[in-house]
């Protein structure tokens, strides 16, 4: 999102384009290609764990959809890889950091404006959080400060946030605007509770992120936050064409294991968790939940089939132009593919 990207934090220089022989990895010295007979055996260390115990999961369909937004040209997609130590899954390579950039700022402002009785997430962090006398919250990419502001009075909001508009509507609310850029917070700064709400997913490296949180937090204070479950069952029937993972601003992707994995390197506790889907729970919702799953199922088993109702006009995309669509996943929305999560600072 481009209102929780944070720039700083993305510290590899990406490559623009990848073939599936050899790998440019001048711009990071510790991404080697270790040549033996064909075919060559490429790796690519973790981000987080700096393991070099990585697989290549798959490659991930190109896209024309970037932050709420139709691109003229497809977005390469580059491949998914799975950490075997920590079980973080990670794009490689990653799309020039200027053309990201400019990419977000170029994005739909309502891309990122929720319902707030839609998000699980933000309920359940907020009855969490609530358990506090009092206190002052931190949430990064506040956005407009809608999950703040439906908060008790007795707390103290605070927000970092990049999109300016965004940030006057948070400002109105009463949330105090300390920044547009998490890295850039100072050390010093100490807070009650901490969270982020599908922000980790957009940074190369999710273990710095953390720390960061960890280290903005005060001694039993909480951290709070959500993404996508690389564990879900329908992430691991999908693979690297699983939707969630072919969206381009999402970089990298944790688990509950990932986060049991870090927590104690973090100086955390983890107490809490709960898995859920970011669909809007209605009387449809069961419908629209078979539709999604049988339309993914029959992309994954069926792909000849799905690609015939591709070039037909099926499924939204314009293959006549952008043949490279033609593998484009569909939305499995209904899907409980995300977790909330609660730490402790100890």
């Amino acid at each position: 999102m481009i209102a929780k990207i944070l720039p700083q934090l993305i510290l590899k220089k990406p490559i623009n384009t990848v073939d599936e022989n050899i790998i440019n990895c001048k711009n990071n010295p510790k991404h080697t290609l270790l040549h033996t007979k064909s075919p060559p055996i490429k790796t690519v260390d973790c981000p987080s764990c700096q393991g070099a115990m990585t697989h290549k999961v798959g490659r991930i369909p190109d896209s024309d959809y970037f932050a709420g937004r139709t691109l003229n040209k497809s977005l390469p997609g580059g491949f998914l890889y799975q950490c075997k130590i920590c079980d973080l899954m990670f794009r490689f390579p990653l799309l020039d950091k200027e053309l990201t950039d400019q990419l977000y700022k170029e994005g739909q402002a309502d891309n990122w404006q929720y319902n707030d009785r839609a998000r699980f997430d933000w309920e359940t962090a907020a009855t969490w959080i609530d358990t506090r006398s009092k206190g002052d919250i931190l949430d990064i990419g506040c956005f407009d400060g809608q999950f703040l502001s439906n908060l008790s009075s007795k707390f103290h909001y605070y927000g970092v946030e990049i999109h300016k508009c965004a940030a006057a509507i948070a400002k109105q609310r009463g949330v105090n605007i300390i920044g547009d850029n998490f890295s850039d917070i100072p050390d010093d700064a100490k807070y009650d509770a901490v969270t982020a709400f599908d922000v980790i997913e957009h940074v190369s490296d999710p273990l710095i992120f953390l720390k960061k949180m960890a280290i903005l937090t005060k001694k039993s204070g909480s951290i709070v936050l959500s993404t996508g479950n690389t564990q879900a069952r329908t992430w691991r029937i999908m693979g690297s064409r699983y939707w969630y993972c072919t969206i381009p601003e999402h970089i990298s992707f944790i688990s509950p294991y990932w986060c049991r994995k870090h927590a104690p390197s973090c100086g955390l506790i983890l107490e809490s968790m709960k898995v859920f889907s970011h669909s809007e729970q209605n009387s449809w919702i069961t419908i629209l939940k078979v539709r999604q799953t049988i339309v993914n199922l029959v992309y994954k088993f069926a792909p000849n089939m799905f690609s015939l109702m591709r070039k037909f006009g099926w499924g939204g995309k314009n293959v006549a132009e952008k043949a490279e669509l033609i593998n484009h996943p569909p939305p499995w929305l209904t899907a409980k593919d995300h977790f909330i999560v609660k730490f402790r600072k100890i």
